[in-house]
């Protein structure tokens, strides 16, 4: 199949066709940065924080010592049955290391990372 495009087409793909591709470059350039520079601001509001303020913070995240009935750690999940899912701030469980968390009714499921796994443990040295 042959395609017959214009002689002024040509002529113009000739004359401007670098400056298009240059400028589709710059474009992609632009959005690649930009993509690099969100990763970098959601990386950098992850604070420090000792394995005391931590577990602490996991009590508040999940609505105090009061909406925890039970809990248990099964490898990197860590099943909390609660009273209220509304006083869950899911939040703030992310800068404690948790990687996601599935709310139920009145169960939250918490999948960690290394980082969660010790907030997790030294909760449960807490609460014993």
């Amino acid at each position: 199949m042959i395609i017959l495009v214009s002689q002024e087409f040509n002529e113009f793909l000739q004359q401007f066709g670098l400056w298009f591709c240059l400028g589709i470059i710059l474009v992609l350039a632009l959005v690649i940065v930009l993509i690099l520079l969100s990763a970098r601001k959601k990386k950098s509001k992850k604070i420090k924080l000792s394995l005391e303020e931590g577990s602490n913070l996991l009590y508040d995240s999940l609505g105090g010592k009061d909406n925890i009935t039970s809990y248990k750690l099964n490898g990197s999940r860590f099943s909390v049955e609660i009273k209220d899912s509304s006083k869950i701030i899911k939040e703030r469980l992310d800068e404690i290391g948790i990687e996601n968390s599935i709310i139920m009714s009145n169960k939250i499921t918490l999948v960690l990372n290394e980082k969660g796994k010790k907030f997790i443990e030294s909760f449960l040295n807490q609460s014993r």
